[in-house]
């Protein structure tokens, strides 16, 4: 072991006696000991990912606020509690490789790594398994720029580096004084997964991360190669989203939406602040963190709700999260027993510019017969350029407030069109 990681391993305040000694040396009163400091440490890290999670995705500055407390406590935590109690909640901190001779074993894992989290990412995205919150609620809220580079920093740089300090630094030395090694080993890969709180197929991944860390740890002792591995996976399974974040951070959504509004008198304020408390909405924020084919259909069930501003934030997340790629699903929604939902509905896939959806939205303004879903249809069409579709509702609808809405909307398209066609006839020639 080099001097450096000596010295790191006395400031901890670390014991030097195997694992198997531990558990020779600890009574069972002792081992309750070491379960309970455990438990704290977890839960008191977790916290603020809990509360934070609990309070929905508003503002987003507490979101990287939060997290910086949860990777801030995650990585002292340990430390001082092998400060405090020795015995029983010490150890070690190698953080550089005790031989040389371990590097090509890391430069061969650190390749392994990158292959595979390249190729998780690619499958996440192609068949859209896996939709981070942060990479896609955020991203509606449109916070700054500089908020999403910090949180992406926090996530995939300080919170990898103390989750590796208390995983496979702190945790599994834990378990190795109360189990064997191989015990140990699968017991702290089960719980790494299990505090991540994803869904099924994700937890699968976690769970051999922590087992391929955890064996590392055990048999080359450095903490730094795993450190640096885990960063460079968390780096490629969630770098895109964030750098779609990133990017998407510029339209400034719903922070300049309602500013414009309210320079003509109309003031969202009232209604954003309900979207931030209302106990539905933090429902739909959750939703979020579930895969599209989970996230989708159960928000597409609030746009029923009665509350008018629960459906407004429905709508939206369903728009500007999903657009396009939900198409399949608002096309079942269409088919609803609930004409709100199918008023919503409508209403997403004229924003989400979904063509190939118009002839079931002909279909179903036809069939409805509610006048609030006809209109709906009717402003999708035109916002689509469907001039054949207003046509045929002008023409054979049964409702004459619906043919008389479908006549007033293709004069408006006709209008502009004759508008749009003198002002190019006007224009002078480019010059070749």
């Amino acid at each position: 072991m080099t001097e450096h990681s000596e010295t790191l391993a006395q400031t901890s305040g670390t014991d030097t006696v195997s694992a198997s000694d531990s558990q020779g040396r600890l009574t069972r009163l002792d081992k309750l000991w070491v379960v309970s400091i455990f438990a704290a440490i977890f839960c008191i890290y977790k916290a603020p990912f809990w509360i934070d999670s609990y309070l929905g995705s508003l503002p987003y500055a507490r979101s990287v606020l939060f997290t910086a407390t949860g990777a801030l406590l995650m990585g002292a935590l340990p430390f001082a509690a092998g400060k405090r109690w020795p015995r029983l909640a010490a150890y070690r901190a190698d953080w550089l490789p005790r031989k040389w001779s371990d590097l090509p074993w890391f430069l061969l894992l650190l390749v392994v790594f990158l292959l595979v989290g390249g190729l998780i990412t690619y499958v996440l995205e192609r068949f859209d398994l896996w939709i981070p919150k942060t990479g896609v609620l955020k991203s509606v809220h449109s916070p700054a720029p500089w908020l999403i580079l910090c949180q992406a920093l926090l996530v995939i740089v300080a919170a990898t580096a103390t989750q590796e300090i208390f995983w496979r630094g702190y945790a599994l030395a834990q378990l190795e004084k109360i189990f064997s090694k191989t015990t140990a080993l699968f017991l702290q890969a089960i719980l790494f997964a299990a505090a991540h709180s994803y869904p099924l197929g994700e937890s699968f991944r976690v769970f051999a991360l922590g087992l391929l860390l955890g064996s590392w740890r055990q048999r080359r002792r450095s903490l730094l190669p795993i450190v640096v591995l885990h960063v460079a996976f968390n780096a490629l399974a969630l770098g895109p989203f964030y750098y779609k974040s990133y990017q998407k951070a510029g339209n400034q959504f719903l922070r300049s939406v309602p500013s414009q509004l309210k320079s003509l008198g109309i003031d969202l304020e009232p209604v954003m602040q309900e979207i931030r408390t209302n106990p539905r909405c933090k429902e739909i924020d959750h939703l979020l963190q579930k895969p599209a084919r989970t996230a989708i259909p159960g928000i597409i069930q609030y746009l029923g709700d009665p509350n008018e501003n629960v459906r407004l934030w429905a709508t939206t997340v369903l728009w500007k999260c999903y657009g396009r790629k939900g198409q399949s699903y608002y096309g079942d929604a269409l088919e609803s027993d609930n004409p709100r939902i199918v008023e919503e509905i409508i209403a997403v896939i004229g924003f989400a510019r979904c063509r190939e959806l118009l002839p079931e939205v002909r279909e179903t303004i036809m069939e409805s017969s509610s006048l609030r879903v006809q209109i709906s249809g009717i402003f999708t069409l035109d916002m689509l350029d469907d001039v054949e579709g207003l046509r045929q509702i002008a023409r054979e609808h049964p409702s004459e407030k619906t043919r008389r809405a479908a006549e007033v909307h293709l004069k408006l398209m006709t209008e502009l069109d004759g508008e749009n066609k003198d002002i190019a006839e006007r224009a002078p020639p480019t010059e070749q």
